[in-house]
């Protein structure tokens, strides 16, 4: 736990340290020039295609859900939806935090759904999710090499880092189509920390098998609701670059946007604060645009998701005051037994 502690507390000093580095070295004059060039209607523009983002995860989950399980309400998931959103917004540390968030809140309103099934509808979701992101990083690396071969050396090692992710993404998929437990290869140091536990990992796994099959309609439904929301990201991206004034081709685009979920995804920053920053500052001066546009780019995308994140954080904490109050009244009936 301490350990744990610690490298968060570390996260957070290289991240702040990240952050002044590059303010302090880029200025903020011009960016603050862009920020407030930035107009009403690029702001109208982002937050809709941005709404109809999130509305699109939210049928991917429910596309999920009625696979096998049951037929939900779209309203009924999508506070569960924000506060898994907040979670990862401002806690990408918190192993499993969002899942388990979202699953409670959907177990909560659909109590007849198992708590196992629950959870696995949330780890199938993030599968798509991380699947179609990290495509849109290897199309953003495609982009960058095809722009601008002569890289730097640090941005190569930025490349070479991001590869294994995506390999790794790659390598689930074949395991997965042949039906070869992933489980199994790890099933020693499994048992060791879950001990008769290790089952439902099985369990688990046999769920998601059994959802990820070529005949599956649900299945190809929700990998197609996985590419149509991030294909409005993009566009959202893509918009708050082009309302700054950027003059910018499709190339350039994907290689500003593709770097972005490299700081979201794989760094696990609070708000990608720092990293997101230092990534943009590297990718902007190797397309030949000026890195000041590029920290207004992050701060005006940062903006935007911290509309959503924050009222998923609100919400989260009116789901743990629910559940305090469970186990209070609990305790109660237990003791008047």
């Amino acid at each position: 736990m301490k350990k744990k502690s610690f490298l968060i507390f570390l996260m957070f000093i290289i991240s702040g340290a990240l952050f002044y580095f590059v303010y302090k070295r880029i200025g903020t004059k011009e960016i603050w020039n862009s920020l407030l060039s930035f107009s009403p209607t690029g702001i109208l523009v982002v937050l809709f295609l941005m709404i109809v983002s999130h509305i699109i995860g939210i049928i991917r989950w429910k596309t999920i859900l009625k696979d096998r399980w049951k037929k939900v309400n779209f309203s009924s998931l999508i506070s569960s939806w924000l506060v898994g959103f907040g979670i990862v917004f401002f806690a990408p540390f918190a192993v499993f935090g969002s899942e388990t968030m979202r699953a409670y809140g959907l177990k909560r309103k659909h109590k007849e759904i198992s708590w196992r099934k629950s959870f696995v509808s949330v780890l199938i979701d993030k599968i798509f999710e991380g699947t179609t992101s990290f495509l849109m990083m290897f199309l953003g690396i495609v982009c960058l090499v095809a722009y601008s071969f002569l890289l730097p050396k640090r941005v190569w090692l930025l490349i070479l880092i991001l590869l294994l992710p995506i390999g790794a993404i790659v390598y689930f998929y074949i395991r997965v189509f042949k039906k070869q437990s992933m489980a199994k290869i790890i099933e020693k140091p499994l048992k060791k920390i879950l001990n008769h536990r290790v089952k439902s990992v099985f369990e688990v796994e046999k769920e998601i098998f059994d959802f990820f099959r070529l005949e599956n309609q649900n299945m190809k439904k929700g990998a197609w609701f996985a590419l149509l929301r991030q294909l409005v990201d993009f566009l959202a991206c893509f918009a708050i670059l082009i309302f700054m004034g950027l003059k910018l081709s499709v190339v350039q685009a994907i290689s500003v946007i593709g770097f972005v979920y490299l700081s979201y995804y794989v760094i696990p920053v609070p708000a990608a604060i720092g990293i997101l920053e230092l990534i943009e500052v590297l990718i902007f001066t190797n397309i030949g645009l000026n890195p000041k546009i590029g920290v207004a780019f992050v701060m005006l995308y940062r903006s935007f998701n911290f509309i959503f994140a924050i009222l998923g954080i609100g919400l989260s904490f009116r789901a743990i005051l629910h559940w305090f109050g469970e186990k209070i009244i609990e305790i109660s009936e237990e003791d008047n037994h």
